[in-house]
């Protein structure tokens, strides 16, 4: 917990009444209601006592960003971020905390890959069979990943006691370093490389851990290594999710929050007021449409890239600062990933005896899967599909794959970076020191649930850090000597 300042004059000095009058509380925008939003809104609230007022803003009309889901037939699919490691600590935490409950990963007893147009390797719904077939292809290769997987979450675990501590830093870069310096120095290298001079063959690395790159983050091998990692820890056992989808998460976080949610509003643009102290926020590019309100803070939560830019207006003074984050993230671009939930009948007789695919090359899909409900409301009336794909499926595609389709629901996301190459310096959490947060920085480092909240608390363990070196009381009135 992070000590909080207060004001105190003691009125012995003095010979004169003391009066209570209300002050103004610490105001707090945020954009974003995502997992990252989220969790700063919940996580400063709780370091503040809830003596904050926080505003999220939210282009979309419901919360939880990319963990997403869409109806079919009255049951509800996930179709964005989908699965949490056993080993996310934070994310188990914040379930039992809400009384939320986990729903096991569900994925086909069956996964085979693909490798150009040639079925390479499945496993078995037996698993010694799936062991024997592993060892035969891939000799102990996939023994050592499972080993550095393990030792590289044991690195990345050291995040939850420091923030226990009220720790918190300024840059991806220092908080990698001290989680453990073997994070941060695997952001220096590509994972086929690291791969390939850690003794992995040739075939294990294009195909099975190539396939697993591919499925999670649609890119190859030539990623960096410590999204390389995070990649092949999320093929692993024990994944989960949260039931009812987990957007449940993040809207657990904001009701326990006590923040306000202005939906179908998408920030263009933030103004820097006259002052130099406060912000407004603006849903147009040109700042000509500012919403009511000034705050002190504000934190980005949002994917900020080429894509999805947005503008600063009327930071004079600190014009070279804004323009150089500014510089830094429009060089930056995001992956597509389209993900097409498919209601049919089933698989055409190409693919039928292989589902779950993976691909481990380039393809018109990364991958196909079977999906069931977050809850299974009413009984499926078909089988739903879950299919990857770099672009939007033609319907000749669709036909490829399946039969007697019933309803197709598209979702065409900005999904993560591009990891195509060893990442420049890893980027600062602040847009403008001590003012504007970005903690979707975190992205450049890898992507995922967990990565979102951990960058989410340490936005608000810095903003409450903030209020307390300026001395802005955590109550509501103060005593002031007249």
């Amino acid at each position: 917990m992070v000590p909080l300042l207060h004001l105190v004059v003691p009125s012995i000095l003095f010979q004169i009444a003391s009066t209570s009058i209300p002050i103004p509380l610490p105001k707090v925008g945020i954009i974003g209601a995502g997992a990252g939003g989220s969790s700063a809104a919940y996580h400063l609230s709780q370091l503040l006592n809830n003596n904050v007022e926080i505003d999220v803003f939210e282009a979309a009309s419901v919360i939880g960003g990319r963990m997403a889901t869409v109806n079919i037939f009255g049951n509800e699919y996930e179709t964005g971020a989908s699965i949490l490691h056993p080993r996310n600590k934070l994310a188990l935490d914040l379930v039992e905390r809400f009384g939320l409950d986990q729903r096991p990963h569900s994925s086909s007893s069956v996964t085979s890959i693909l490798k150009d147009s040639e079925f390479v390797f499945s496993t078995s719904s037996w698993t010694i069979l799936t062991i024997y077939k592993i060892l035969l292809r891939y000799g102990f290769d996939f023994n050592k990943l499972q080993a550095m997987t393990q030792e590289f979450i044991d690195g990345f675990e050291n995040i939850y006691e420091l923030q226990d501590k009220g720790l918190s830093f300024d840059t991806v870069e220092l908080m990698l370093s001290a989680m453990d310096p073997k994070l941060l120095n695997l952001t220096k290298s590509e994972f086929r490389t690291f791969l390939e001079e850690n003794g992995y063959g040739e075939g294990f690395i294009t195909e099975l851990v190539q396939a697993i790159t591919y499925v999670n983050y649609g890119q190859s091998t030539s990623m960096h290594s410590l999204v390389g990692h995070i990649s092949v820890a999320g093929a692993e056992n024990g994944l989960w999710s949260v039931q009812s989808g987990n957007k449940m998460l993040a809207m657990a976080l904001l009701n326990n929050s006590n923040a306000r949610i202005h939906f179908n509003t998408r920030i263009e643009s933030i103004l820097a007021v006259p002052s130099g102290s406060a912000f407004r926020l603006s849903t147009d590019r040109n700042g000509q449409v500012a919403l009511p309100g000034t705050y002190d803070k504000i934190i980005m939560a949002m994917p900020w890239s080429e894509q999805n830019p947005i503008q600063f207006i009327n930071f004079l003074d600190q014009e070279s600062v804004i323009e150089a984050a500014a510089a830094l993230y429009r060089s930056r671009s995001y992956h597509r990933t389209v993900a097409t939930l498919v209601a049919a009948k089933g698989i055409t007789p190409k693919y039928r005896k292989w589902v779950d695919i993976l691909s481990c090359t380039p393809n018109f899909f990364t991958s196909i899967s079977r999906v069931h409900p977050v809850v299974l409301t009413r009984s499926e009336r078909v089988p739903v599909f879950k299919v990857f794909s770099p672009e939007p499926l033609t319907d000749s595609q669709l036909g490829e794959i399946f039969e007697e389709i019933h309803q197709v629901d598209v979702s065409d996301w900005w999904a993560y970076p591009e990891y195509d190459r060893i990442p420049p310096p890893l980027p600062s959490f602040h847009v403008l020191p001590n003012s504007i947060y970005y903690l979707n920085g975190i992205e450049w480092a890898a992507s995922a649930i967990e990565m979102s909240l951990i960058s989410g608390r340490n936005a608000a363990i810095q903003v409450a850090s903030q209020y307390a070196q300026t001395g802005i009381p955590p109550t509501k009135r103060r005593k002031t000597e007249l």
